[in-house]
């Protein structure tokens, strides 16, 4: 008796069989890709999301410092106004320099022993 050995060759056969995978392993594996992918989405998202209230937190916080700068410098300015000098000056009974004199050093030297 002779038998007729039957040939096939990778190109008959599927593409999972060929890679030898088993219709269950390939579940799992499609199982785990979409875990993986749903995961990453949350976590990207979430991510996303805590740096938006972060960056609004962060955009609040300097709105209140221009604010209070802007009334810092307000305040600067009505202190450094002439009519604040002049009631300083009063208060402190301070006099006007009528004469200057400015001190010169021969040898150029602005401290000496």
């Amino acid at each position: 008796m002779v038998y007729t050995r039957k040939e096939t060759t990778k190109e008959k056969l599927d593409f999972w069989k060929r890679l030898k995978i088993s219709e269950l392993g390939l579940r799992i594996v499609l199982l785990a890709v979409i875990v993986a992918g749903g995961t990453s989405y949350l976590v990207l998202t979430t991510s996303t999301a805590t740096h938006g209230l972060d960056m609004k937190d962060l955009s609040d916080h300097l709105d209140g410092l221009t604010a209070s700068r802007a009334t810092l410098q307000a305040q600067v300015d009505r202190l450094q106004s002439m009519a604040q000098l002049e009631t300083a000056q009063k208060d402190l009974n301070l006099v006007q320099v009528s004469k200057l004199d400015y001190l010169t050093s021969s040898t150029g030297a602005v401290a000496s022993r």
